[in-house]
């Protein structure tokens, strides 16, 4: 099942806050169809995401999401209509870009955090993702007409089934995916969490320049 995959391969950093910056590829599109910030991105390089690296204080709420890619893809060129991209040009236009960092391997973006969130980011970290904002919610909504990726089945299972959004409504679905995997025997209970849990040595970019 891919859910298993993804409880297994991503991290809380990648389906839990990634999908905040989703409003950005909202204007990226191909006639009616827009894409996710899942697609997107995992189509031209994103490895996997992070909320802290060696240089967070553990004490404090980051403010940047830690986007690491292939350096190798970064120039991989999309289409937005009629005009041609690459993941650089796309940064360089939504404005919320806090550094980059870059060797012969890997390039790491970190993107800002609104203010807003900060709230919000605190329940994820206490693995009390239904506790997040309506607004929160809101933007981790992956419905509509989106874009899937060309060829990774598992990125197409979150966006097809909504996975952040679900997990954060504690969704029956989610419950009866984790059912099926777990052999849970206890029924659905409305004041579970049903993620696994947020583990900050998960969620650590361990950064080699």
């Amino acid at each position: 099942m891919l859910f298993n995959k993804i409880l297994n391969e991503y991290n809380v950093s990648t389906i839990l806050i990634l999908p905040l910056f989703t409003k950005y590829t909202d204007k990226i599109n191909i006639g009616k169809h827009k894409y996710t910030i899942f697609s997107l991105l995992m189509d031209n390089g994103l490895l996997d995401c992070y909320l802290y690296d060696e240089d967070d204080d553990p004490k404090q709420i980051p403010k940047t999401l830690k986007l690491l890619f292939d350096v190798s893809k970064i120039r991989n060129q999309f289409i937005n209509d009629s005009y041609y991209y690459n993941i650089l040009d796309f940064f360089n236009h939504i404005g919320i870009v806090d550094k980059i960092k870059v060797n012969e391997k890997y390039l790491v973006i970190y993107l800002t955090i609104e203010d807003e969130f900060k709230d919000d980011i605190n329940h994820i970290i206490n693995s009390n993702y239904s506790k997040v904002s309506d607004n929160y919610k809101k933007a981790c909504n992956l419905a509509g007409n989106r874009i899937l990726s060309k060829n990774l089945k598992d990125v197409n299972f979150i966006i097809y089934n909504n996975i952040p959004y679900k997990i954060l409504h504690k969704s029956r679905k989610i419950y009866e995916c984790l059912k099926e995997i777990f052999n849970i025997t206890f029924e659905y209970d409305k004041n579970i969490e049903y993620f696994c849990l947020f583990n900050a040595d998960k969620e650590i970019l361990k950064w080699q320049s």
